[in-house]
């Protein structure tokens, strides 16, 4: 028998035994056996208004769902999504610091969630922008340049979203920085020894 003809028997096994679970102890058994002829094909169908049927046929649309899937993921990795940067003006003004200049003031770190705080307070209260993005977090990482540009931005910010409420989702694409994520900058940063 061949290998791919035995793994679909023991999943057709596996479905006739969830429908079965779902009847009396005293009637699994005969459950078992009809559901197992039904998705072997070797019985002719029920009224399709048994539960009995409903449930055998959502099993099996799951189950094929679920190879499916199984099928595209294997060798499928993840990878991070490509962030493109978004310029922001980063240069000294006549009344603002440069950004690089507001970094080396406030010595964020090598803490990424601290520079990425950093460098949004910078393009919102600084540059009196409403949100900030993925790509403009990257853009500053290139143009500055800062040390550790992160691979996995958006789960870092997510992360950092999350654990010290630093920032906040705007929309799918915009971020913004959180009252709490504006005392941090402000007030303990630079960190005092």
């Amino acid at each position: 028998m061949a290998t791919k003809e035995l793994s679909e028997l023991k999943e057709i096994f596996k479905q006739a035994a969830e429908i079965a679970k779902q009847v009396p102890d005293n009637m699994q058994e005969a459950a078992f056996n009809r559901a197992l002829s039904l998705l072997t094909g070797q019985a002719e169908h029920l009224d399709s208004s048994s539960p009995l049927e409903k449930e055998m046929l959502k099993n099996k649309a799951r189950s094929k769902k679920k190879s499916e899937k199984k099928t595209a993921k294997k060798g499928a990795k993840t990878k991070a999504k490509s962030v493109a940067p978004e310029r922001f003006d980063i240069h000294k003004s006549d009344n603002q610091p440069s950004l690089k200049d507001f970094l080396e003031e406030k010595k964020p770190g090598s803490n990424t969630g601290n520079v990425i705080a950093t460098i949004a307070y910078y393009i919102i209260c600084m540059r009196n922008k409403p949100l900030f993005t993925e790509g403009n977090i990257d853009y500053a990482y290139r143009t500055v340049p800062i040390k550790g540009r992160p691979k996995y931005l958006r789960q870092i910010i997510i992360n950092n979203k999350n654990q010290r409420d630093l920032f906040e989702e705007a929309d799918e694409e915009n971020w913004k920085l959180t009252r709490t994520g504006e005392i941090f900058v402000e007030e303990e940063l630079p960190p005092q020894d």
